[in-house]
């Protein structure tokens, strides 16, 4: 179900203006190393109508907290709000492995409509809750160089190979 999963993120992407991760950075979640014990566990969550998967999400757990790495939704069959249902489903699931909190990820930093993260902000304070602000995600290069080189090829705009 990856990639149903993967077409409902570009759909998003497209649709929130921003640009899309590979169907390899999904991918790579649910591969062999990412299964040992030492890894936090990964959920994958879909819902759907029938066939038709409206909305999903990719949780990480690990101890007593879980994080939605990423969520999108189908552009058609909006109104049937998946989304709402999918989060809900996480956090009661979630609470009954015994985590006290769930992160729902990124929003705009107040209620700002003009703000590209703001649908997210709208969607995610409808659940409650408590927004804080972080300071982002940050690279800690173990080697200079490699690191120097694989910014220089990511800013170059290229893609990798899947």
């Amino acid at each position: 179900m990856l990639p149903a999963f993967y077409e409902r993120c570009l759909q998003t992407a497209e649709r929130n203006g921003f640009p899309p991760s590979s169907l390899r950075h999904f991918s790579v979640l649910f591969s062999a190393p990412a299964q040992h014990s030492e890894y936090p566990g990964i959920l994958f969550l879909l819902a759907a109508k029938g066939r038709d998967v409206l909305a999903g999400i990719m949780i990480a757990v690990s101890g007593r907290q879980a994080m939605c790495l990423c969520g999108a939704s189908a552009s058609e069959g909006r109104h049937l709000m998946g989304s709402y249902a999918i989060h809900w489903e996480a956090v009661k699931l979630v609470r009954e492995r015994g985590c006290l909190t769930y992160d729902m990820g990124s929003v705009s930093p107040g209620a700002d409509p003009r703000h590209p993260f703001y649908g997210m902000y709208r969607f995610k304070t409808g659940f409650g809750g408590n927004i804080r602000h972080r300071s982002g995600t940050w690279d800690y290069p173990l080697s200079r160089s490699r690191y120097s080189a694989f910014r220089n090829y990511e800013a170059s705009g290229m893609k990798f190979s899947e």
